[in-house]
């Protein structure tokens, strides 16, 4: 099992001596139970803060441009957003080669933002552009352990987020269960009123510690898959062909009353 650190000068309000951390046992073990903690059923995609004037943000995984309007960046890589008009594909500055274009916006993040907190693993459970649904879905994978966790922003309290943790009952099996994180006017964050935390990683490593009246102590996070492209590129998003001579037809997968599916590439470097 993977253990969490990298937080250890964050600080948090002690659990009272007089709470007992209890929860459900796993498959075959030996069962206890406490009151929940507070459950949520929300989702949101992630939203990406002004910091005011200038706005920098951080490469998420390596993208390698497609055409001669976006460009081309690596993991780690700063750069300065120029317009954010289009809601898939910003306009930025990259900072260390001083190129201009566009990039996806789900393979960057705000600088400022959680997911970009030093060092990088840190806050690795954090998932900005993930619904509840999506959660269950990457939670609920065979290889991930119970106890496998994600943070993701709220979707009815725009400063609050959601922690969605794989559990197991029996009669019930593996399932997600969805807590409320609150914020604090003094900036904190919070599930329980009798516990809160002056930031999510104190918050998130408290509970790796002990369950404090969730469902299971919080056990690694959730694997996180590469960014998806939506189109082809920011020049034929709103077209619907492209030239046959740009297809190379590699591989035949199947064929039914859709007609032939091929594995193949197109402009023979981005395959599909």
């Amino acid at each position: 099992m993977t253990q969490i650190g990298l937080w250890n000068e964050a600080g948090f309000t002690a659990c009272p001596s007089s709470l007992e951390t209890r929860y459900t046992g796993e498959p075959n073990t030996r069962v206890l139970s406490r009151p929940p903690a507070d459950i949520v059923r929300t989702r949101n995609p992630g939203k990406c803060i002004t910091n005011g004037g200038r706005r920098v943000v951080k490469a998420l995984c390596a993208y390698t441009a497609r055409a001669d309007s976006d460009i081309s960046f690596r993991k780690g890589d700063r750069m300065e957003v120029l317009s954010d008009a289009e809601p898939d594909w910003w306009r930025v500055l990259h900072l260390t080669t001083r190129r201009e274009g566009l990039v996806p916006v789900n393979f960057v993040a705000e600088e400022s933002s959680v997911e970009c907190e030093e060092p990088t693993s840190c806050c690795s459970w954090f998932f900005p552009h993930v619904s509840r649904k999506e959660a269950d879905k990457l939670l609920l994978a065979e290889t991930n352990p119970r106890g496998t966790f994600l943070v993701r922003p709220a979707e009815h309290n725009p400063h609050g987020f959601s922690l969605s943790v794989k559990d197991w009952e029996e009669g019930r099996g593996y399932h997600v269960k969805h807590y409320k994180i609150k914020p604090l006017d003094n900036g904190g964050f919070y599930i329980a009123t009798n516990q809160t935390f002056p930031s999510l990683p104190a918050l998130v490593m408290s509970y790796t510690k002990n369950a404090l009246g969730l469902c299971h102590v919080l056990a690694r996070p959730c694997p996180k898959p590469e960014p998806q492209m939506w189109d082809l590129g920011p020049e034929l998003r709103d077209k619907w062909e492209i030239p046959r001579s740009e297809i190379q037809l590699i591989r035949k997968l199947g064929q039914g009353n859709f007609g032939e599916v091929y594995y193949g590439k197109w402009r023979n470097n981005i395959e599909y």
